[in-house]
């Protein structure tokens, strides 16, 4: 039977069932079942090659599951915020561009953005900070300033999931505040936001926790019980204060 783990009303928006998933002759995930509440911060942690990656793209739609069933218990596209890194500094988009590419699911082909696309463009930009960036080259910008031009793109989409992947890895204290004080207001709005994350500190201060080792859940639940002194041993070979 799957397990039930509800958010704090009791629904939740993801079940995950016997999900296994991978990329050809390497297989990543396996076996993996659990819930993932709705309206909540869940994060996705777990030592390198434990499958974080992988789990976003299966919810995201971009990566296949080879056996068992994802269900979402919602409608619409989810939006996905890749790292930073995955995006080429070459290309000649500027940070309006970029969020802006936001619009283009809901838009079609051939569609011009509406005043209404414009005005939730720029409404974005404004909520991580960057209206002041909106006609620089996104290559042009520094590590933490790029993070959230992505982030805002992800938040133009307007999707009731959120997905990202490291969104405040290897950024100075303020970029890391903006996104995370930007996350928990989209949350507070009715937005679910699944996280892959390395950083302890965040994990601890979300509202659920999938914890992952070698392509399999390990625990999931609060991560004040997941991400336990024994689990840090076991799974990263940490003591309790990493």
């Amino acid at each position: 039977m799957a397990p039930k783990e509800p958010g704090g009303d009791g629904t939740w928006r993801i079940g995950l069932d016997g999900v296994a998933a991978g990329y050809p002759g390497h297989p990543v995930l396996s076996g993996l079942t659990a819930r993932l509440p709705a309206a909540a911060n869940t994060v996705l942690v777990g030592p390198n090659g434990s499958g974080k990656s992988t789990l976003l793209a299966v919810l995201a739609g971009v990566r296949p599951v080879t056996s068992g069933t994802v269900t979402h218990h919602a409608g619409g596209r989810p939006a996905f915020v890749a790292q930073r890194a995955a995006v080429p500094d070459a290309l000649p988009l500027t940070v309006r561009d970029t969020v802006a590419m936001g619009r283009w699911d809901r838009l079609g082909p051939w569609r011009r953005m509406s005043a209404r696309d414009r005005s939730v463009v720029d409404a974005c930009m404004a909520r991580l900070g960057i209206t002041g960036l909106a006609d620089r080259r996104l290559g042009d910008l520094s590590g933490g300033q790029r993070q959230r031009a992505l982030v805002a793109q992800g938040l133009a989409q307007e999707s009731g999931l959120l997905l990202l992947d490291e969104p405040t890895t290897g950024l100075d204290a303020a970029a890391r505040r903006i996104i995370t004080e930007v996350l928990a207001d989209a949350v507070a709005d009715g937005v679910t936001v699944v996280q892959a994350t390395h950083d302890m500190t965040a994990a601890r201060r979300a509202d659920h926790c999938l914890l992952l080792d070698q392509g399999r859940l390990a625990a999931s639940g609060p991560p004040a019980t997941v991400l336990s002194d024994a689990a840090l041993v076991r799974v990263w070979g940490l003591d309790g204060d990493r």
